[in-house]
């Protein structure tokens, strides 16, 4: 007889049919077998940008900050960074470019200091914040009494653009006299906002709060699109409540706003000017708003906004 050889033949779907021929005979091939050899399918691991760079601190370790090689973020740290080196005393990149290149949870962050704070030398942060569509989460904070400009951002200014960022579970409970308090910046002056989700939580318990919105405290001269938010606003019993919105506080001087949407939930007594996407407006141009939701309040209250000033366009 002849000698028997082996022929394997792969048919796809991890099976190979192992085939028994006689060599030297003239026989037909015996009867051949087939060999299940496949396996558990292997998922392949998913590694992101900033898997390995967890321990970095310093907001320039990654990019020189021009706008083709942005100061890459990846940290906690490196976000407190930037108040405190780039935008802190001396104020060297503040009107630099950055990116978050990962999400970026705060909770357990009961310190957070605005970016451009005052007591930083720039008048606020020009630069550019890109979130790349990353998210940042989980900020508890009690805003003490006469705090002035308070957010991710204390003021943007100088044609700063901030974009493609989401803001979640934001909860602030505000003292005494707070004024112009947003989840992304207290004031937005000379600004581009694009692109952003806000949901965030808003408890007063001080009095004379003035300048409150979900996504920003106040703005001027800003042009603000693609903005959605959904705000909860819980005050019972401060008095002098002023410019309340579910979007942005106080829309001022030639800001404009468009394609953006509310969903609120307001319960405020004794507050004045509160609207469920803007408290009040001047010379402002408001275009494509959606708002929907329950407010409850007492004086000049509007589904859309509180107070309509002067030279406002609807």
């Amino acid at each position: 007889m002849g000698e028997t050889m082996k022929l394997k033949i792969s048919l796809g779907l991890g099976l190979t049919l192992l085939m028994l021929a006689g060599c030297g005979s003239d026989r037909p091939a015996s009867s051949g077998e087939v060999v299940d050899t496949s396996t558990a399918p292997i998922t392949p691991a998913i590694i992101f940008f900033c898997d390995d760079k967890q321990g970095l601190t310093d907001f320039d370790a990654l990019g020189d900050g021009s706008a083709g090689d942005p100061f890459q973020i990846c940290t906690v740290a490196q976000l407190q960074d930037i108040q405190a080196s780039a935008c802190g005393a001396v104020a060297t990149s503040c009107a630099k470019n950055f990116i978050l290149k990962g999400d970026l949870d705060l909770a357990g962050v009961n310190d957070w200091a605005p970016i451009a704070s005052p007591s930083a030398s720039s008048a606020g942060f020009d630069g550019t914040f890109d979130g790349d569509n990353h998210k940042i989460s989980n900020l508890t904070m009690n805003v003490t009494d006469g705090t002035r400009q308070f957010g991710i951002f204390r003021k943007t200014t100088g044609n700063a653009v901030i974009k493609n960022l989401e803001l979640k579970n934001f909860d602030f409970t505000l003292d005494n006299d707070v004024q112009e308090v947003g989840a992304l910046v207290g004031e937005a002056s000379s600004s581009t906002i694009e692109n952003i989700l806000v949901d965030i939580n808003i408890e007063m318990l001080g009095n004379f709060h003035f300048k409150i919105g979900g996504v920003v405290g106040q703005s001027i001269r800003s042009t603000i699109s693609s903005v959605e938010s959904n705000t909860t606003v819980v005050a019972t019993v401060p008095t002098g409540l002023n410019s309340i919105g579910g979007l942005v506080g106080d829309l001022s001087t030639l800001s404009n706003i468009s394609n953006s949407t509310s969903t609120v939930d307001m319960n405020i007594t004794k507050g004045f000017a509160v609207g469920g996407a803007f408290g009040n407006t001047s010379s402002a141009t408001i275009q494509n708003i959606n708002v929907s939701g329950v407010i409850v309040a007492d004086e000049e209250v509007g589904g859309m906004v509180g107070q309509l000033g002067n030279n406002s366009i609807l």
